[in-house]
């Protein structure tokens, strides 16, 4: 059963983390076909309705689209999004972690023309000639105007929008990318002078800010804050990103305008991801949809896709790899990292000697890998949605007595540092598997998504649904209710490897505390390890009674063959899976 969406007065269509997914799912299980639509589905669903549309964020990362790239992830990408019908567009950390990136984006901007004041980087800057500029425009202020039933333009309220960015700390493209925190930004004359004294209908906050990882809430609150002290009355309308799940907070009380009969939109609904459900909407019909626009940009992508060859075939996996919808154990033989550490690596990537494997330690962290493999075709553009990020691997020479007590020290060190907030996976695993276990009604944010407390839906899916899959609850209004508009069981749970994962040589445990070893694992962690290696190493110095049996710190890091963490996979697939799907 399909949910009608009527339009109110106020009527938003929000994308986020489409991470180069444009063409949508491509494979052929019942879950992934209520995934199929592609953007340009979106955008006809979108073109004609009295609504605005916006992105928060991280378009690029996630697939072969945006990053089977000779030189510049999302450089093509990017300049197809730009001339997509978006009202309002932001940056995310994906698109400000890498200089390479971060100057193509901004050139994309300036080529925009007329149409740049529709990209916004409130607190985003960009260092050209030794200083600091906007990277993008910093609010924007307009009358949008719709073509009614009759085709007649009809011309809307003022509105007022801003585009906001998370500190990413030290992940920010250094010496190039600076974020500037809410707290300064409320304070300057463009805000003060420009943006509270635009006098609109509405706000429109849109930000690669979560609602609900730790620290995001209170950014979006200061800004808040700083415009309803002038505006006590005016609707502030916030669409959030880079959690990667739908969440709903309220930082006002009543929805209904004091003093005021208009009522302001009061759901907050998931459209599924499918070409049916966009068609539906459109009330277009299936002999007009998906319209000549969304048509347009949608053969530009498949043009792309077949520029990069993302089509290429290396062989047939044999079953599905789970990801996030299954339970981690290191000797799993149905888990895509575990397949991918056991199998994959051993395989394709580590020494050998006399066709035995050197003493190894390998240490990656979950967030390497971004989603299943699923039974059938593997090609180019599975490797980059399953690693997007290629990276050759490092390691360093040390003794066993450290290699085998560095998982150990890594969590200590997470336990006691909390990371300070360094990666998109800080203690991610826990936080998750916590959510699952709270009752919707003990946790703010009101709605989590896809990760929210299966029990809490039972009443919601007392109706049969034809495919299984993601099921949220709706409560923007602190009301529960149905937030998606085709309803699924709920049969997907998020299962999510811990933040560390290991695996060791079977020759390992014969070594002496001193023999060497190869301790193999990625430049993403290298800092960390490094460290963790020589807090171990001073303890052990410190506590030695023997001067022989003294360590030198650790300091020499040195790439671990030449094949990265994006090919490995296909490397495997061409070596020992068969060509006949």
């Amino acid at each position: 059963m399909v949910m009608d969406l009527p339009l109110t007065q106020v009527n938003i269509v929000h994308t986020s983390d489409i991470h180069s997914w444009y063409l949508g799912h491509q494979k052929d299980d019942d879950i992934s076909k209520s995934w199929n639509a592609d953007i340009g589905d979106v955008i006809s669903f979108e073109l004609g309705q009295d609504l605005f549309f916006v992105d928060t964020g991280d378009q690029t990362h996630g697939g072969g689209l945006s990053d089977a790239e000779e030189s510049v992830p999302g450089a093509a990408t990017l300049k197809i999004q730009a001339q997509m019908p978006y009202d309002v567009m932001t940056p995310g950390n994906h698109e400000l972690e890498h200089p390479d990136i971060a100057k193509n984006l901004y050139n994309v901007i300036r080529d925009l023309g007329p149409e740049a004041h529709k990209y916004l980087a409130s607190n985003v800057y960009i260092n050209i000639s030794h200083a600091l500029h906007p990277l993008a425009s910093q609010y924007r202020i307009w009358h949008p105007t719709w073509n009614n039933s009759g085709g007649q333009e009809v011309h809307g309220h003022k509105v007022t929008a801003l585009g906001l960015m998370f500190d990413p700390k030290k992940r920010a493209a250094p010496g190039l990318i600076a974020v500037e925190p809410m707290e300064s930004m409320v304070t300057q004359n463009w805000f003060q002078d420009i943006v509270l004294k635009s006098n609109p209908k509405m706000f429109l906050l849109v930000g690669h800010i979560s609602l609900s990882d730790e620290g995001h809430p209170e950014q979006w609150r200061i800004v808040h804050q700083a415009i309803r002290k002038e505006y006590p009355f005016t609707p502030i309308f916030i669409l959030a990103g880079h959690s990667h799940r739908r969440d709903c907070m309220l930082l006002d009380s009543e929805n209904k305008l004091p003093g005021s009969d208009e009522q302001w939109p009061d759901r907050s609904i998931a459209i599924e991801a499918s070409f049916l459900a966009n068609e539906y909407h459109s009330d277009k019909g299936e002999n007009n949809f998906p319209t000549d626009s969304g048509n347009r940009i949608v053969q530009q992508l498949r043009n792309l896709a077949t520029t990069k060859a993302l089509t290429t075939f290396y062989g047939c996996a044999p079953r599905t790899y789970a990801y996030d919808h299954a339970t981690y154990s290191p000797d799993s033989e149905s888990h895509a990292l575990a397949f991918y550490m056991n199998e994959v690596v051993p395989e394709v990537i580590l020494k050998k000697t006399n066709g035995e494997l050197d003493p190894y330690v390998l240490l990656l962290n979950w967030g390497l890998m971004r989603g299943p493999i699923y039974q059938g075709r593997y090609t180019k553009d599975d490797k980059y949605v399953n690693m997007p990020k290629p990276d050759p691997f490092v390691y360093m020479k040390v003794p066993r007595l450290v290699a085998e007590r560095v998982m150990a020290q890594l969590e200590s060190d997470a336990r006691a540092m909390d990371m300070n907030n360094d990666n998109d996976y800080n203690d991610a695993s826990q936080r998750l598997q916590s959510n699952l276990t709270t009752t919707g009604a003990d946790r703010r944010p009101h709605s989590i998504g896809r990760y929210v407390n299966q029990a809490a839906l039972q009443e919601i899916v007392a109706e049969p649904a034809l495919v299984p899959g993601y099921a949220t609850l709706d409560r923007c209004l602190g009301k529960l209710g149905r937030g998606d508009d085709v309803l699924h069981f709920p049969a997907l749970k998020i299962q999510l490897p811990p933040q560390y994962v290991q695996t060791t040589s079977q020759s390992f445990t014969s070594l002496g505390q001193h023999d060497l070893v190869d301790f193999v694992t990625t430049p993403y962690l290298k800092r960390r390890v490094l460290n963790a290696m020589n807090t171990i190493v001073k303890l052990h110095n410190e506590y030695t009674e023997t001067v022989s049996d003294i360590l030198a710190p650790v300091t020499e890091v040195l790439q671990y063959g030449d094949i990265d963490t994006t090919d490995a996979v296909a490397e495997y697939a061409e070596r020992k899976w068969r060509k006949d799907c």
